[in-house]
């Protein structure tokens, strides 16, 4: 199933434009190497293309702040704009 869906990943690829976004909402439980993969398909595509991250609210207890930064500074390595997006809740 996982295979499938990376798949479709790449297959996608061919008809994003140079105006495109990827958001890549993660949970604690995912791996970095899933978020990496993520990261080298848009890279693959053009680095310039803006590149979010949105962990899960649920999650902020767990440290996943302090994941999500570090994924922020492994993906820069090969794209030109990663930025975290935080969900508040009151």
């Amino acid at each position: 199933m996982q295979n499938a869906f990376w798949w479709s990943i790449k297959s996608f690829k061919s008809g994003c434009s140079k105006r495109s976004i990827c958001k890549s909402s993660y949970f604690d439980e995912d791996s970095f190497g899933e978020i990496l993969k993520a990261a080298k398909l848009v890279a693959d595509i053009d680095p310039k293309i803006l590149f979010i991250l949105q962990p899960n609210y649920l999650d902020m207890n767990k440290g996943i702040i302090e994941d999500c930064l570090r994924y922020q500074k492994l993906c820069a390595k090969i794209l030109k704009d990663v930025r975290i997006l935080l969900k508040c809740i009151s």
